[in-house]
């Protein structure tokens, strides 16, 4: 049977459709993969991004068949803002504690003297599950948004949908792989990826369907500037003040005695 030319093309066109309307949608999911992904090292880095983007993928074509289906459920998008928020804390709070126990190790091993209370530290298999873990359940959480977009595009043929995921997330990883080296080479950039993820926490919590409607309503009764903007700015600082609340307290070095 011959190939038909007219449908080859628009297949194309529909993979090439996907490809990018799914990279344009996926710039916030690159920064969290890259993040939680620089806290591992090497190989296991690689293999995290490589593990984490496979199950990105299943999990994005089981969530684009049921877009429409998950958007009917009650607050579906702030309950995966919430997710993604506790995510940033988390990379925040992981990176703290891993500084402070390094100073402190460092100063034990200095002194002789091992300060109690250190925290047995995660096994390597131990961290690098959970980085997978992390990585399929964030992208999953903001993933919602693009679904629906290639669910229109893809209109229920699976090949495409399959191989225009496959690409878009390649590239994906590809970005994130990159992401990961810079924020473990300047790790204060581990903040700004925090407040970037708190940000699109907000956007998706303040996104949802029933919250959306209260949300303009309220900015409807309430002078000044958009309401909208007002809570936007309000994840931000609300992340920021968490940030600083965990940090670790330093205490002063003791003066030794002669």
């Amino acid at each position: 049977m011959p190939l038909d030319s007219t449908t080859l093309i628009k297949d194309i066109g529909i993979v090439i459709a996907i490809i990018l309307v799914d990279l344009a949608l996926s710039g916030d999911n690159a920064l969290v993969i890259g993040a939680v992904a620089s806290k591992l090292a090497g190989l296991q880095r690689r293999r995290a991004i490589t593990y984490g983007g496979l199950v990105a993928i299943v999990l994005r074509v089981a969530l684009t068949f049921l877009a429409v289906f998950l958007l009917q459920i009650p607050f579906v998008n702030l309950i995966g803002g919430v997710l993604v928020f506790y995510i940033a804390v988390g990379l925040i709070r992981d990176i703290d504690t891993e500084q402070e126990e390094a100073k402190e190790i460092e100063a034990a091993a200095t002194t002789g003297k091992p300060k109690r209370g250190l925290r047995r530290p995660l096994s390597s298999d131990s961290t690098f599950m959970r980085a997978i873990t992390t990585i399929a359940i964030a992208d999953l959480s903001m993933s919602l948004d693009n679904a629906l977009a290639i669910a229109a595009l893809a209109r229920n043929q699976l090949v495409l949908l399959v191989i225009g995921l496959f690409f878009s997330v390649a590239v994906l990883l590809v970005a994130s792989a990159g992401i990961a080296a810079l924020i473990a080479r300047f790790p204060l950039l581990m903040y700004l990826s925090g407040i970037i993820l708190a940000l699109t926490a907000g956007g998706m919590i303040l996104g949802d369907q029933r919250v959306a409607p209260v949300v303009k309503s309220w900015d409807a009764q309430v002078p000044g500037p958009p309401l909208y903007y007002m809570l936007m700015a309000g994840f931000a600082v609300v992340f920021i003040l968490i940030a600083l609340l965990l940090r670790p307290k330093h205490t002063p070095p003791s003066v030794a005695s002669h």
